[in-house]
């Protein structure tokens, strides 16, 4: 959990250019950039953002899936080769779901949206 909020400033970062670029609210190097700044200049108002917090969660429920894989096939003698198959999918179903949950909610809050609250362009 450590490991997963040191690693979500840079994480956000990304991910919130990645959704401006794609959206058209802002070019990608200048969101990365503008991300970059904000965040040295002012740490505080990202570290207590929900943005920030989602990305959190996705990274540790990623470790957490990792490590109890880990713990459970030490405990139950689960040979190396099983024991990495499992990991690999029990992470990826976990990172996944968890990452296009994030993804959506990144669109609704970073893309373009008219009035309505619909977004003007249609999102890759």
């Amino acid at each position: 959990m450590v490991a997963s909020f040191c690693v979500s400033p840079f994480l956000l970062t990304v991910d919130k250019a990645v959704i401006q670029a794609a959206a058209g609210t802002e070019k990608l190097g200048k969101a990365l950039v503008k991300g970059v700044v904000s965040f040295i200049k002012t740490p505080g108002p990202m570290l207590r953002s929900g943005p920030f917090w989602i990305i959190w969660g996705v990274y540790s429920a990623t470790y957490i899936a990792a490590n109890t894989i880990d713990v459970f096939n030490e405990r139950e003698h689960v040979s190396d080769v099983y024991g990495q198959m499992d990991k690999l999918v029990v992470v990826t179903a976990v990172n996944m779901g968890a990452s296009i949950a994030k993804d959506v909610i990144f669109t609704k809050m970073f893309g373009k949206q008219n009035a309505a609250g619909a977004a003007k362009k249609k999102m890759p």
